[in-house]
């Protein structure tokens, strides 16, 4: 199993579009610190909208993930788990001593390594980039709390939801590696993720934990945060760090569905599809 790996490890790496996606964090990070500066030039230190250089890591992907980070992730999962498809390549694997189970758990274990790196780069390029250009004030908001921009809770903040962050990625990633196995092409899988993508963002915005639809109906809510990952991430993972256990709980068995569900139908897919024609 070590040596799938490493294979499909040493196969990425020599991949164009590996790169591509890892290197376009950089400018993605730049230009929505930029942005960021331009909306300080326009708000106040005290508006929920103001973002401080100690807070622009987290800022930064909060904002990001949910359209930016899965799309990087649907075209990793489609490229990664369908470019194999064309020309045969697979069945130089199905001939070697490797089970189809293998083959598809180191994918995946390659996968999930991948987008911890992307996420990496964007944490620490967002933190260089909101040091250079965004300001500092003494004080800066947390989960309603008001704290000092050097105290050290800001940083257990932030790696506590960038961890959120990368569970939710890679229960997206389940879900856009099941979607991959019956588009069989990388181009078919980002366009049916991105129509996800869009619709789960429309619906996150449409049920609004201030809108009167779900005010007093938790349940639609719930619904939200364990039924869509951009949902999870627009609002439910901000609610989980501030101590909401509705949305702690929702969740959790939000990503566990995904997980287990998505994962074993796509490897149900993988093992027992003839790759062959």
């Amino acid at each position: 199993m070590k040596v799938l790996i490493r294979i499909e490890f040493e196969k990425l790496i020599h991949q164009k579009w590996a790169w591509f996606i890892l290197v376009s964090c950089i400018p993605f990070a730049y230009a929505l610190i930029t942005y960021f500066v331009w909306v300080d030039q326009r708000h106040l230190p005290d508006s929920p909208f103001y973002v401080a250089a100690s807070m622009s890591a987290s800022r930064g992907m909060k904002e990001s993930i949910y359209l930016f980070g899965n799309l990087m992730v649907a075209l990793l999962a489609g490229l990664l788990y369908t470019e194999e498809f064309q020309g045969g390549k697979l069945r130089m694997f199905f001939l070697r001593s490797y089970s189809r189970g293998q083959i598809f758990v180191s994918k995946w274990m390659i996968m999930n390594l991948f987008i911890l790196l992307m996420m990496v780069i964007l944490g620490v390029s967002f933190t260089i980039f909101g040091v250079m250009k965004l300001p500092s004030p003494p004080e800066v908001m947390i989960s309603g709390n008001r704290i000092s921009s050097t105290n050290a809770a800001i940083l257990f903040y932030t790696l506590k939801q960038y961890a959120l962050d990368f569970a939710t990625l890679i229960g997206g990633g389940g879900l856009f590696i099941w979607i991959a196995m019956y588009c069989r092409t990388a181009a078919r899988t980002i366009g049916i993720a991105m129509i996800y993508i869009i619709i789960s963002i429309f619906a996150t915005s449409i049920f609004d934990p201030g809108s009167p639809l779900i005010t007093e109906n938790a349940f639609l809510l719930a619904l939200i945060y364990a039924g869509l990952i951009p949902g999870m991430q627009v609002v439910g993972v901000e609610k989980a760090l501030s101590g909401d256990e509705y949305a702690q709980i929702s969740i959790a068995v939000g990503l566990v569905i995904y997980f287990f569900v998505c994962i074993v139908a796509a490897r149900r897919k993988f093992t027992r599809a003839d790759y062959l024609n």
